[in-house]
């Protein structure tokens, strides 16, 4: 954070979450070695409201010139190539503008193809009006929940870091989880596994989370009415109706909440699966038992992003 960047402010914690999930998320996918930076920043003090700016740079492939002015066009894909290689396109652009615009700000993009991206986003901002000084103090009363019967859970999504943060959870509460990086192998391991809940990506390669809930509502037997909730970071209101057709139970919003999932997680089981219990901290708390950490990127981007939530009303 650069010098004078405010300590609490007054935004939603939820979107502004939503969005840097999603920038550093794509930044991941696209930087096979080097290295990610958030970097927050004031700008226009003396203007009537004052601003702030987050980036995201990275050190990866870079982006085209003739694809640069479509990346936040909502189903655009930018090449199918790398689509391919790098298991989707980042399509979650367009909604973080959509989100960077109902919070009053704007998106953009500087690129040099083959050397590295920045995605930078400006807010505006009015300060906080509640005692933000100890993030600490803050911590320490929030509330998380523990399994009262565990689960044995199939996370879906293309993207790792998403994997790793609900992993981590999932881990938390004391349930079971295995990986399924798209709706295809989603489909091909619930057939073959006994799973209790499946929490489901929307949208990915090869096969997208409502394709791959309808063929699971289609097996016969009791397979085809496992529980199964959606992860996405576009949950507005006229897109949640097309998941529930599809035949999905329930909606959770990237950046995922503990309590929300642990609360929809109780809803589609019908059952109290996930007590509220007070917050202890431990060195295991957040580690899953699969989709180790293995560079700490995720225990950066956590820490960030945790301190980003405590400071803002």
């Amino acid at each position: 954070m650069s010098d004078g960047f405010p300590i609490g402010i007054n935004s939603d914690p939820t979107r502004l979450r939503q969005i840097l999930v999603n920038l550093v998320g794509n930044a991941k996918k696209f930087t096979e070695a080097g290295s990610i930076t958030v970097r927050g920043q004031m700008i226009d003090e003396g203007a009537p409201k004052p601003m702030i700016r987050f980036a995201v740079e990275d050190t990866g492939i870079g982006i085209a010139p003739d694809v640069r002015d479509d990346l936040f066009t909502e189903f655009k894909q930018a090449d199918a190539s790398i689509s391919r290689r790098f298991a989707g396109t980042g399509l979650g652009l367009s909604i973080c503008k959509k989100l960077v615009e109902l919070l009053g700000g704007e998106i953009g993009v500087e690129s040099e193809y083959g050397k590295g991206s920045t995605f930078w986003f400006t807010l505006p901002f009015t300060p906080a009006t509640s005692n933000v000084d100890s993030l600490e103090a803050i911590s320490q009363t929030v509330s998380h929940f523990v399994a009262e019967r565990p689960l044995s859970i199939l996370v879906v999504d293309d993207n790792e870091l998403n994997r790793q943060i609900v992993g981590s959870i999932l881990t938390g509460m004391g349930h079971g989880f295995k990986i399924a990086e798209n709706g295809q192998q989603a489909v091909e391991m619930h057939e073959n596994g006994g799973f209790d809940l499946i929490l489901m990506d929307v949208r990915m390669p090869v096969m997208s989370g409502p394709d791959a809930t309808r063929l699971i509502r289609r097996a016969a037997g009791a397979k085809a009415t496992i529980p199964i909730i959606a992860l996405t970071a576009d949950a507005m209101e006229e897109h949640k109706a097309a998941y529930f057709e599809a035949g999905m139970d329930g909606v959770v919003t990237k950046p995922i909440d503990r309590i929300d999932l642990a609360l929809v997680i109780n809803d589609v089981m019908g059952e109290e699966i996930n007590l509220p219990k007070a917050h202890q901290p431990s060195a295991a708390t957040d580690v899953p038992a699969e989709e180790p950490i293995d560079d700490g990127q995720l225990a950066a981007v956590d820490d960030f992003l945790k301190q980003i939530d405590a400071s803002i009303d």
